[in-house]
């Protein structure tokens, strides 16, 4: 990872790209989110490791920030009610295989990248966390899967701007993971 960014996460309304070095020293008032700052590393590893009904694991042996409410940043700006992590990185491999993202393929996505950049947007929505919106940037693509409505759960995708007519998504939270799977349900018309 080379720069992470923070918004709405406590008392960070907004980090912007914090570059990641081998060292890194935070400075700051009390309060300013220095600690969360810290604490941020060790439930994403954790959130990593586990099988989660969400995208977060808000507490464990090492941290506590409660749930969604209780994260969610008092201070942040109007109509925002979501929690983002950003993460950059550079890939030193150019083969796409390695990287789960077969929907994608057949577009030529994610061929010869070498940087990637990806937003989750956090929220709740009725009573339940969720990964209400995920952002990709690569080289030369973008693509932003997002809840569709919030009744159903049910996920839109665009790549470059364009809606893809992929049938009705939605994120599996029983892996392991960060960002969870993208999977589609089958419908069946009832015979009336």
């Amino acid at each position: 990872m080379d720069t992470i960014r923070i918004r709405n996460f406590r008392s960070i309304v907004d980090s912007v790209d914090i570059k990641i070095n081998k060292i890194n020293i935070l400075l700051g008032r009390n309060s300013s989110g220095k600690s969360s700052f810290v604490r941020i590393f060790p439930m994403l590893r954790a959130t990593v490791k586990h099988e989660l009904r969400g995208p977060v694991l808000w507490f464990d042996d090492n941290y506590d920030f409660g749930s969604f409410g209780n994260t969610l940043c008092r201070h942040r700006p109007d109509g925002e009610d979501f929690i983002m992590f950003g993460f950059e990185w550079k890939y030193e491999s150019t083969k796409s295989e390695s990287i789960d993202l077969s929907l994608f393929k057949p577009k030529g996505f994610l061929a010869n990248t070498s940087k990637f950049k990806v937003n989750l947007y956090i929220s709740e929505l009725k009573g339940q966390t969720k990964l209400s919106k995920l952002e990709i940037a690569t080289d030369n693509d973008n693509v932003v899967i997002a809840i569709a409505d919030d009744t159903r759960n049910h996920l839109n995708v665009y790549v470059n701007g364009r809606q893809l007519n992929v049938g009705k998504g939605y994120w599996d939270y029983s892996t392991k993971g960060i960002i969870p799977d993208l999977k589609y349900k089958k419908w069946k018309l009832k015979n009336l």
